[in-house]
């Protein structure tokens, strides 16, 4: 098993080599299968747990060697992140609002993440990661990404305050504006900085932070050869 975090703009990857028999089935029909990885130590630890738990994810390429030293299958998945990355372009009809707070906004750009049919020049929503009757995100057969707060401070990032609190009078008369084409995760990423925050996906969850509160004096962002820099 090997696990790459990248980037906020990037989808956190989990690759997987077992043995052709230890797939269990067709590897070709592993495809867009969900993946969930725990690590633990077996004379410590009962089992899979949240202390343990590392990734979950979608798998987006599958392949295979079959010889006949080697009969191994090799599949890699993508976290949750390349749900949003692959829903381009957003619609900007369906853009939050100022008067929205983090969680409604969340709630709407999930809400129209998915494939768009746009062949009838207003994007018709074809299928979402949402449920399509659901006011409130619900998510459409995978785990519900829950949109949480890292703090440490004394003030921590209020998820129910108005998007508008944030800028200048001016600007909340405006529209949200997005690039053009831009992808459901830009669309979500330029809203967080709009507040000020810095946002990804870790796991299962849609973190939000500051820039304070994500690096400190005590623990600043480090370049340590062999760690995290190989070239």
């Amino acid at each position: 098993v090997r696990l790459t975090n990248n980037s906020e703009k990037e989808a956190d990857e989990c690759e997987i080599t077992c043995s052709f028999d230890e797939a269990g089935l067709d590897p070709r029909t592993l495809r867009s299968a969900e993946i969930i990885v725990n690590l633990w130590d077996q004379e410590v630890d009962d089992g899979p747990s949240d202390s343990n738990f590392r990734f979950i994810g979608i798998v987006r390429d599958v392949s295979r060697t079959f010889s006949e030293v080697d009969r191994s299958v090799t599949l890699r998945a993508l976290d949750y992140t390349t749900l949003f990355l692959e829903s381009s372009p957003f619609p900007q009809s369906r853009l939050p609002s100022w008067t929205d707070t983090l969680r409604t906004a969340w709630q709407k750009v999930c809400r129209w993440t998915g494939h768009f049919d746009f062949s009838t020049g207003a994007p018709e929503l074809i299928s979402s990661i949402c449920d399509a009757d659901s006011a409130d995100g619900a998510f459409n057969g995978i785990p519900r990404i829950e949109l949480i707060v890292w703090s440490s401070s004394e003030s921590p990032v209020d998820l129910d305050a108005p998007l508008s609190g944030a800028i200048n009078a001016r600007t909340v008369g405006s529209n949200i504006n997005t690039e053009i084409n831009a992808d459901a995760w830009a669309t979500w990423d330029n809203l967080c900085r709009t507040q000020g925050l810095i946002t990804f996906i870790r796991g299962d969850k849609c973190v939000v932070t500051t820039g304070t509160d994500f690096y400190s004096a005590d623990d600043p962002p480090l370049m340590i050869y062999g760690q995290n820099i190989l070239t």
